[in-house]
């Protein structure tokens, strides 16, 4: 499929080469030993828009607009007619072709997103780091009711990634798809688990690729995430979230920050609101924060050596959906990442 990898400007860059205004976004939170955050940083608010269209050469699509719609009373013939009778010869003549204006010179699909980039947090160990965006792609249902948008997968699938650099675990989703009949953001069917209309993805670590049952957090050794320092990106701090910690962020896309934090929750919630739900409705649609992941700079034992990990999004690895999975290769030698 069409693709484009995209190095985000700074908001440096955005401001003094693209005018895009600054502003001051204010955060406040309470930390898992319950004492209070807060910091202020500067964002510029993007745009981006995505369209997917079917485009023609059978007439000039420059140049072609409503004033050329059929109308026989004016006397304006359509260049392009459903299902057209053609004379291609004087012994072949009155041949039809299978033309559906319908499907011609159409845009299918017009997405427009907004996001924020905001500067990096001088104090955070991760300011300086390269960092990698992995990301949820495709929406509810299987291959037919997708269209013409994708089924559920990470993005890239696949991650190499040298000691030192970082990644962005952080995606979004829908709580309102219109999937009923007649077939609204996509075609009719609403195949996939959980909440019908609504996207959740995960992410937990297995054994290998081919596996589909994750590996139980006292039971991996060591785990991925004994060779990583893990941050939450808007509350940055110079000690890394202990490994646990971490998967469980990721393992419940944020429902839970920490062990002390679930604890908490679940003793204190009466009418189970603090319980993560087993297949994931009670968890927000959107990684939106998200969290930080760099890689130790000793991960590796020389500079031949390689680590490869695997994780599934437990909720939407099934056969009608597919495989959502993701491999991490933590190598000193890795691949372009037009490769991915």
């Amino acid at each position: 499929m069409a693709g484009y990898d995209w190095v985000l400007p700074t908001v440096s860059d955005l401001n003094s080469q693209h005018y895009c205004y600054e502003y001051t976004y204010d955060i406040s939170d309470s930390s898992q030993s319950g004492s209070d955050y807060a910091t202020s940083i500067t964002c510029v608010r993007m745009m981006l828009r995505l369209r997917y269209n079917m485009s023609t050469m059978d007439y000039d699509p420059y140049n072609t607009d409503s004033r050329m719609n059929q109308d026989n009373n004016a006397g304006v013939i359509s260049p392009i007619q459903e299902n057209p009778t053609v004379d291609v010869g004087a012994f072949a003549q009155g041949l039809q072709l299978a033309i559906n204006t319908a499907q011609t010179g159409r845009t299918f699909q017009d997405t427009t997103h907004t996001f924020l980039v905001c500067e990096r947090p001088s104090a955070a160990p991760w300011a300086s780091n390269k960092v990698y965006n992995v990301n949820v792609r495709g929406k509810r249902g299987d291959i037919v009711e997708v269209f013409p948008a994708i089924e559920y997968d990470f993005e890239p699938q696949m991650v190499f990634i040298k000691p030192g650099e970082c990644m962005h675990f952080q995606w979004d989703g829908s709580n309102t798809h219109n999937n009923g009949n007649p077939g609204g953001d996509g075609q009719t069917g609403d195949a996939g688990e959980g909440r019908e209309g609504s996207d959740r993805s995960n992410l937990v670590q297995t054994r290998a690729m081919d596996e589909n049952y994750p590996w139980t957090y006292d039971k991996i050794t060591p785990t991925f995430f004994d060779n990583v320092g893990c941050y939450h990106p808007l509350f940055p701090t110079s000690t890394s979230i202990p490994s646990q910690d971490c998967q469980l962020t990721l393992g419940s896309a944020g429902f839970y920050r920490s062990v002390t934090d679930a604890a908490n929750l679940i003793k204190t919630s009466s009418t189970n609101t603090g319980v993560l739900d087993y297949l994931l409705d009670n968890v927000s649609g959107a990684f939106r924060q998200g969290i930080i992941v760099c890689i130790n700079t000793n991960a590796l034992s020389s500079s031949t050596d390689t680590k490869s990990f695997s994780f599934i999004s437990t909720r939407n690895n099934n056969f009608t959906n597919r495989s959502q999975k993701l491999n991490l290769m933590i190598t000193t030698t890795p691949e372009a990442g037009n490769l991915w």
